[in-house]
């Protein structure tokens, strides 16, 4: 599936960027318009295999780039995926006139996003295509309706995110829009309140270490408030659980997360707090509240920026400090210099491949017991026995399912009972670990 290229097309920059960080992760090259003309113009140039299309667009909107799309022979049979946070209402049957092949509404599922793309572009794992009425247009194909996240009527959810940390809560952020919801930040506990009151946000994600007032104080703040009192608040701390979570959960929280914090346990948290159903089941899963060591170094090997970018970000959202390396060499200079927790390591890499970098980083006495987990698109079949005999803790093919990466992480930190990470890169992991109800 790596390779396959997807132009997305939204006039939203946090989201655009939100959403290209996620499909880059999952292993596809990515291009990106904001408006109707650029859109076209993009496309022509580019040759996408996938187009993921937002309705309300300047410079034309998406009904006029599917209508110039069908008149144009090298695009027109190019799949669209309508993204949209517009009611569905009128708009998705539309869509499917217009030559939309699917109609997904903002905020959408991960899962449900990669099963609807994997599904057109027919790889494996994609959700069942069957044959329409004709209303999908083009070649009469529809996906099935996903009745988790494709029957969203309301607007986007607006999100208070209250953390000091500033990458940490641009991680937040952008993890957030991606998947449909409005974002506003702030950094300390007085600006927190004086925003709640401006914003009046559906769910307000807190962090209990602030400047000005810490989380606890914030909640009494918002308690004392009319019009807030009823704003449903997650904690997502690094504190000691069993210290903070009584307190918090006591003081109004409806939800106790700990950092790093998985997004299938904060997506959850929020759908509970805002009374969607979805979030039910999951929430019904076992809890599991570990002490964890918070704020791990994680040194990310890769000689593509833009995934290095993408996974350090994705790291960072979760409660990792990253540091990046983009050859050989590079990695073992930096290793030295930060001294990690973890190394994820591609393998193929300029200045000495991974299983150089694995042979150097074993011969330093300093950096030999740091924990590898090797992360590439290699086939299995052969690097995967290769990297595990030269000294890696874990195997992980690309494109890596966020869950997946994270559990290989806690194993190689001695944090998680999961099953062992050699195993997983055939195996999705869900875990809302860290969800606490109060």
């Amino acid at each position: 599936m790596t390779g396959k290229k997807i132009l997305i097309v939204e006039d939203d920059m946090e989201m655009a960027q939100g959403l290209s960080i996620r499909l880059r992760a999952n292993g596809y090259s990515v291009s990106t318009a904001t408006d109707g003309i650029t859109a076209i113009s993009v496309a022509q140039k580019e040759a996408p295999d996938l187009i993921l299309l937002d309705l309300g667009l300047p410079a034309g909107d998406g009904f006029s780039v599917m209508d110039r799309l069908k008149r144009t022979i090298p695009l027109s049979i190019v799949p669209v995926v309508v993204l949209t946070g517009r009611d569905p209402q009128g708009n998705q049957q539309r869509s499917m006139d217009s030559g939309a092949m699917a109609f997904l509404q903002k905020p959408v599922d991960n899962d449900v996003l990669l099963r609807t793309i994997h599904g057109l572009l027919g790889e494996d794992g994609s959700q069942t295509v069957k044959e329409g009425d004709g209303n999908a247009g083009g070649d009469g194909m529809e996906l099935e309706a996903d009745t988790g996240a494709q029957a969203i009527l309301t607007p986007p959810k607006k999100i208070l995110i209250v953390e000091d940390d500033m990458d940490l809560l641009r991680g937040l952020s952008t993890r957030l829009k991606a998947n449909g919801y409005n974002t506003v930040l702030a950094t300390d506990g007085v600006t927190a309140v004086m925003v709640a009151r401006k914003e009046m946000p559906d769910v307000i994600i807190l962090d209990i270490g602030l400047p000005c007032g810490d989380g606890f104080t914030v909640m009494e703040r918002l308690n004392s408030h009319s019009e807030l009192h009823t704003v449903p608040v997650i904690v997502i701390t690094g504190r000691d659980p069993l210290t903070t979570r009584d307190r918090a959960v006591n003081s109004g929280a409806h939800a106790f997360l700990l950092k790093p914090v998985e997004n299938a346990a904060l997506l959850a948290a929020i759908r509970l707090a805002v009374g969607d159903p979805s979030g039910l089941t999951e929430q019904k899963q076992p809890a599991k509240q570990k002490a964890r060591v918070h704020g791990n170094k994680i040194l990310v090997v890769d000689d593509d920026k833009e995934l290095a970018r993408a996974l350090s970000l994705r790291l960072k959202a979760n409660g990792y400090r990253t540091v990046v390396a983009t050859d050989g060499v590079t990695a073992v200079s930096t290793a030295r210099k930060e001294l990690p927790d973890v190394i994820l390591l591609d393998i193929g890499l300029p200045a000495g491949d991974g299983f150089t970098v694995i042979e150097w980083l074993s011969s330093i006495a300093e950096l030999s017991s740091i924990p590898i987990v090797v992360v590439t698109a290699r086939d299995p079949a052969t690097a995967k026995k290769q990297a595990l005999d030269a000294g890696a803790v874990g195997f992980l093919q690309k494109p890596v399912d966020n869950d997946v990466l994270l559990t290989a992480i806690r194993n190689a930190l001695g944090e998680s009972d999961e099953q062992p990470m050699e195993e997983l890169s055939s195996t999705k992991i869900a875990s809302v670990s860290g969800v606490g109800v109060g």
